[in-house]
């Protein structure tokens, strides 16, 4: 399955991490919780030449669920695009 996603000529990628520092292995198994990040891209069609930039996803609570997390981040993703999230802009791609 592929992860990355188009959106208005962008690509996507949503980044999930598991966060588990400091916990026990037995702990991690009973309570993973993910942290949420995208990667925004634009390939320049003529030249192949890509710019990214990394945007965390502000707290919103952790996501309990991979599912949950990626969907978190693609929606991040589509409002950093569409203008909708203050200080924050793919517009100089």
């Amino acid at each position: 399955m592929k992860s990355e996603q188009r959106y208005r000529g962008f690509e996507i990628y949503p980044l999930v991490y598991a966060r588990a520092a400091g916990m026990s292995p037995d702990a991690i198994r009973q309570r993973t919780e993910f942290e949420v990040a995208v990667k925004i891209c634009r390939r320049d069609e003529a030249s192949g030449i890509a710019r990214s930039r990394v945007f965390r996803v502000p707290h919103h609570g952790l996501c309990r669920e991979w599912s949950e997390a990626k969907q978190v981040a693609t929606e991040h993703a589509r409002n950093v695009i569409d203008r909708e999230t203050r200080g924050v802009s793919v517009m100089d791609f």
